[in-house]
């Protein structure tokens, strides 16, 4: 029998809690402020930094020790893999490059 009345009690408790949080006038701007608006910053005029997703010149594959990169011809979009979650990339260096075509043997450039 005690049980069930502690039960009760709990049960008329939050039931009395929760109409109370459901009638009270609170807004949300009262409850979180918002932060004061940023100021737009100006572009920045310096030189932009390197990215992996722009290929270097006649590079076939490339890299920066984090993300990979491929394209079949100089003219095709490159593929690209994700980054890992902790790498520290490193300069953008071509692992092959567009092969030039071979010419037949005898001839001279």
């Amino acid at each position: 029998m005690r049980h069930s009345q502690s039960t009760l009690w709990v049960s008329c408790a939050m039931l009395a809690l929760a109409t109370l949080l459901i009638a009270s006038p609170v807004c949300a701007d009262d409850l979180l402020p918002l932060p004061p608006d940023q100021p737009a910053q100006a572009p920045s005029t310096g030189p932009a930094e390197p990215t992996v997703h722009v290929p270097p010149p006649q590079c076939l594959r490339w890299t920066d020790g984090c993300v990979s990169c491929t394209r079949g011809d100089a003219k095709d979009k490159p593929a690209c893999s994700n980054i890992g979650p902790a790498c520290q990339p490193v300069e953008i260096r071509c692992i092959q490059s567009e092969q030039q075509p071979s010419k037949p043997d005898g001839e001279t450039p």
